[in-house]
């Protein structure tokens, strides 16, 4: 049994943009990096940002696990906790059984301990997609010769839910994806500045 302590305000916005239901089971959960990194994504958009991990009461850079996971959980982080206890219960390199603690302010839990499970140990190359050379070339792809692409608005709506009304959003050429971050003062929880959410662009018609 290992224990690992994560920021919960980050782990549940990544929990918004990961996968309902895809082939590739792994973008149903979250990533967490050894690194601190946090990724969600379906393919058509991604959310990245970045925890501390805590232990023994200290906080660490690199995950006590020492390895990178992809943590699925039966339902969304609550609003109320700011940290995720989880409990990996049996593990192997395909499939273990998690329990995971939203914890709030005063260290209570806040609702039920929610089941989960690690799906592999592959994931999408989310860090192509940071480097902005690439997410503007990769954007281009099916593209080409279009004078006119937009993005989906659900997207967009759920980002409000997540960064709040201040944002900024930048869109390098008429190809690329968008990438959105927060900016200044936000009526929702701060998530770190290292926070970003990068939107595939779609093809319009006409």
């Amino acid at each position: 049994m290992k224990v690992i302590e994560i920021d919960a305000i980050v782990f549940r916005a990544a929990q918004w943009f990961a996968a309902k239901s895809d082939v590739r089971k792994y973008l149903e959960g979250v990533f967490v990096g050894q690194n601190g990194d946090v990724v969600g994504t379906n393919g058509h958009r991604l959310f990245y940002s970045k925890t501390a991990f805590q232990g023994k009461y200290k906080k660490m850079t690199h995950s006590p696990l020492g390895r990178d996971i992809v943590i699925k959980l039966t339902r969304k982080v609550p609003k109320g906790a700011c940290k995720l206890r989880i409990t990996i219960h049996k593990e192997d390199d395909i499939h273990s059984t998690v329990l995971a603690e939203p914890i709030g302010i005063n260290r209570n839990i806040v609702g039920n301990v929610i089941a989960g499970e690690l799906i592999g140990v592959k994931y999408a190359e989310y860090k192509r997609v940071l480097d902005s050379s690439d997410y503007c070339r990769d954007s281009r792809d099916g593209l080409s010769g279009l004078s006119c692409i937009g993005f989906n608005p659900d997207y967009l709506k759920d980002i409000s839910k997540i960064l709040g009304r201040s944002i900024s959003m930048t869109i390098s050429n008429q190809y690329s994806c968008m990438v959105v971050e927060p900016l200044g003062i936000t009526d929702r929880p701060r998530l770190p500045e290292e926070t970003k959410i990068f939107i595939m662009p779609i093809r319009l018609e006409g």
